[in-house]
């Protein structure tokens, strides 16, 4: 039965010869089995590292008289095998050989790790999955409860109110009205994202004009808060990219800005060429921070670490998401710099136009 087994059958004696090896040595090593016959691992040339080891385990069961079995690697590691080792004995009790068997796992362990990548997939649908019923059932609500909350009011009292006071009803409309299109923005784009609907689409981009048409729509918001903008991006910069998921990007960190800076407060949006022709820009206000863990889980799913505003804007985490998500198609990335207290700085780095 050995002559014929795919599994690899040796014997070996007090000096690590063999004394027996089974066919099987052609499918794992491509050497007829009479090449072993007599000879150590070392002399036969293999790794010295392999050997080592091999031996070491040989004598191990000599001296112990016990059974070794454990899962190694042969052939740089594309091979994963169980390998036993078995004590021979004579009549007084004594070692006089041990049996190795090993049998090919490559398959298993490959299955095995496999079923743990769907785990982990699996994990990240139902995070997916719980995240976007949080923002249904919490975070679209909520400004929804209060947008209505405002719309009774004025049906209910607009006769008898006076026009600054429908001017301060309006001003709060207007500002529910843009953090829930902000919210159904994101959701929708990040619904897109997860099934793959939203394409890859590069082009020549100046990034001083995006980010400028940006801080162009969101002006009369800074005002509303007396916050001070500065913007110095180096004029000429264009980078292949997608228009729509950089200008997503851009929005996003920017209005986290406005979020979560206070009233008279600052955002600087600075631009500078890194050394592996690539630029950095970066967002900075001097808001209300993050703590270091806040920080760390900016970025995932499975921590829900959404936080009001400074004037209590709405905020799910989804922008940020999208954030990663975008960058990671540009082949960019995005860092974080944040005190709690005095303020954050988001960098995001992205390659250059080769062109």
């Amino acid at each position: 039965m050995t002559e014929s087994s795919n599994d690899l059958i040796m014997r070996f004696d007090r000096e690590y010869r063999h004394l027996y090896a089974n066919p099987a040595t052609m499918l794992y090593f491509g050497m007829q089995p009479e090449v072993f016959i007599g000879k150590t691992h070392e002399e036969l040339g293999f790794p010295e590292a392999d050997y080592n080891y091999w031996d070491a385990k040989i004598e191990e069961v000599y001296i112990t008289g016990k059974q070794q079995k454990e899962v190694v690697t042969i052939n740089d590691g594309e091979t994963h095998t169980d390998w036993s080792l078995i004590p021979e004995f004579d009549k007084e009790g004594n070692v006089i050989s041990v049996l190795s068997y090993t049998r090919d796992i490559t398959d298993v362990i490959a299955a095995q790790q496999a079923l743990k990548e769907s785990e982990k997939n699996l994990k990240l649908i139902n995070a997916e999955k719980d995240k976007f019923f949080s923002i249904i059932s919490h975070d679209l609500r909520t400004p929804f409860i209060g947008f209505l909350g405002l719309t009774d009011l004025l049906m209910n009292d607009l006769s008898s109110m006076k026009s600054e006071e429908i001017e301060i009803f309006a001003s709060k409309m207007n500002k529910s009205a843009y953090s829930l299109f902000s919210l159904l923005e994101n959701l929708l784009e990040w619904s897109q994202m997860q099934n793959g609907l939203i394409k890859f689409n590069p082009a020549a981009i100046n990034l001083n004009d995006e980010i400028s048409f940006i801080l162009n729509t969101m002006e009369e918001s800074f005002k509303g808060k007396a916050i001070k903008v500065s913007k110095n991006i180096l004029f000429e910069t264009t980078i292949s990219g997608d228009k729509h998921m950089l200008n997503a990007v851009f929005r996003n960190l920017i209005s986290n800005a406005f979020k979560f800076t206070p009233f008279g407060g600052s955002i600087e949006i600075l631009s500078r060429v890194g050394t592996e022709n690539n630029i950095e820009i970066s967002i900075k206000d001097n808001g209300i921070g993050m703590s270091e863990k806040i920080i760390q889980n900016l970025f995932s799913l499975s921590e829900k670490i959404n936080r009001k505003g400074t004037d209590n804007e709405e905020s799910s985490g989804l922008g940020l998401l999208l954030v990663k998500e975008y960058l990671d198609k540009h082949n960019g990335k995005t860092s974080v710099i944040s005190q709690e207290g005095v303020g954050s700085t988001f960098i995001v780095t992205l390659p250059l136009d080769k062109n």
